[in-house]
């Protein structure tokens, strides 16, 4: 498995969690009743990790097109 993978489903992941921990904070705070979607949660798992691999690969791939004189020069 490739490192951007692994760091884009981590990081969606984590952002799941939080979202679904801020959901049961949030309704014990208001006295209401917490309701987690998960086709919601998973579909935001998965537009997260293809965002993320997408803008990450993206300038991956151009760089390691560039000669590494080429690309020093330019910065």
């Amino acid at each position: 498995m490739r490192p951007i993978v692994l760091v884009a489903a981590s990081g969606g992941l984590l952002g799941v969690a939080a979202g679904i921990g801020a959901t049961y904070v949030a309704a014990a705070l208001g006295s209401w009743d917490a309701l987690v979607s998960w086709p919601a949660a998973s579909m935001a798992f998965v537009f997260s990790l293809t965002v993320s691999v997408m803008f990450g690969l993206y300038p991956a791939s151009r760089a390691s097109r560039l000669e590494p004189i080429q690309a020093l020069r330019s910065e």
